[in-house]
């Protein structure tokens, strides 16, 4: 390096696990395809699992409410996880080659969701570059 000239700088993305997955992306932005397999290990499973245990704090601490089947703590995460769910559904229908408004099927009674669930969660997403982008290998 030159004497005064500035050291170079790599733009630095925030929130990067050990991985480098970009976890801002993931969660919150809409463009872009995601693998079934991220959706699954990235976004459903860890999910479940924080629900669950949320749902047992609750039970514990006497913040459930048996009526309505709601509890404060579990209610609020849900209540978090709602943008995160419908971005990462709108990267996996870009994966099948498919609008995010494909996601408005899940309205038609009974037979949406499920159609929209199986779409989503174990149709293999185009090979290749697409509409959408480039095909995203999972780590």
């Amino acid at each position: 390096m030159a004497r005064g000239s500035l050291p170079e700088m790599t733009p630095r993305k925030p929130f990067l696990g050990p991985s480098g997955f970009d976890w801002i992306w993931f969660l919150f932005k809409i463009h872009g395809r995601v693998p079934r397999r991220d959706l699954w290990l990235r976004l459903v499973l860890p999910v479940f699992v924080i629900q669950f245990v949320l749902v047992s704090i609750d039970i514990a601490v006497g913040g459930f409410n048996p009526e309505s089947q709601i509890g404060t703590l579990s209610g609020i995460f849900s209540a978090l996880t709602v943008w995160p769910g419908i971005a990462v559904t709108i990267k996996r229908l870009h994966d099948r080659d498919r609008s995010g408004w494909f996601m408005l099927i899940a309205l038609i009674p009974f037979i949406g969701p499920l159609w929209l669930f199986v779409e989503t969660g174990f149709l293999a997403g185009t090979q290749g570059p697409n509409r959408f982008g480039a095909e995203r290998r999972p780590d």
